[in-house]
């Protein structure tokens, strides 16, 4: 297939576009609280590139469901021609860092649970303390206030 070269080309930038998007991962395990959204985005930002990515490698292959099965390194390499061979070689190390985010994701999961667990603790705890009572007490006994200026008792 004459669109060899352009589909290994392809394959390396998604590669590049996955270790970006491994390093964003594992930034989600270490950061601040503060610095994770960004790293959220960022991921949303890279997938959407390799989204694009994989449908210009899908448009190259024509359909062809065995072009497709070289860049999704599936079947045995050995039945392959040289073409597809070198196209199932460029595809290799994306599925290599692809292994490793999926190792990871689980780790980044527990982890946005456990901060968000947290937040949650801190606004109850919040919600109970005593300025939050009386500051409720307040507003309600304010609203009481007004309903008693407001002349809906004095024609009692």
């Amino acid at each position: 297939m004459e669109n060899t070269e352009q589909i290994c080309a392809l394959l390396e930038q998604k590669c590049g576009l996955f270790r970006e998007y491994e390093e964003a991962t594992h930034a989600l395990l270490a950061c601040e609280l503060d610095e994770m959204e960004t790293h959220v985005r960022k991921r949303e930002q890279l997938a959407k590139a390799i989204d694009g990515i994989d449908r210009q490698i899908e448009a190259l292959c024509g359909g062809s469901e065995e072009w497709m099965g070289a860049v999704r390194n599936c079947g045995n390499r050995g039945d392959l021609s040289a073409e597809m061979a070198q196209v199932y070689d460029s595809a290799q190390p994306v599925f290599q860092i692809i292994n490793r985010i999926r190792r990871e994701e689980p780790l980044v999961e527990k982890r946005m649970s456990r901060e968000r667990d947290g937040l949650e603790a801190k606004i109850k705890d919040s919600n109970r303390s005593t300025a939050a009572q009386a500051s409720r007490y307040f507003s309600g006994a304010r609203g009481s206030e007004s309903a008693l200026s407001g002349g809906h008792f004095g024609r009692v």
